[in-house]
């Protein structure tokens, strides 16, 4: 079996005798992938602002429910129609 540093030695080696790019020429394929990769992100970031506004649209809605129950008058005690209600036990 041959060593791991023996490996990457011969794996050194050969990436010095590869052939250099010229400098301003990009590999193929790169700019497509470049593309695409800006083009999730700013999808991803698309639907991040969408969810963040989604919760603080929510947290209004709920603060919006809480102050109208609690801007509702509360029921009389002697609401004949709530005390039967409330004190009958719940039948089908």
């Amino acid at each position: 079996m041959t060593d791991p540093d023996t490996l990457l030695q011969r794996l050194a080696a050969a990436a010095r005798r590869a052939p250099l790019a010229a400098p301003g020429e990009l590999p193929f394929g790169m700019t497509a992938r470049v593309l695409a990769c800006v083009a999730q992100e700013s999808a991803s970031i698309a639907m991040e602002r969408l969810g963040w506004r989604s919760l603080a649209m929510a947290g209004v809605v709920c603060a919006g429910c809480v102050a109208w129950d609690l801007s509702t008058p509360r029921p009389n005690e002697d609401d004949l129609l709530t005390n039967q209600l409330t004190a009958a036990p719940f039948q089908p």
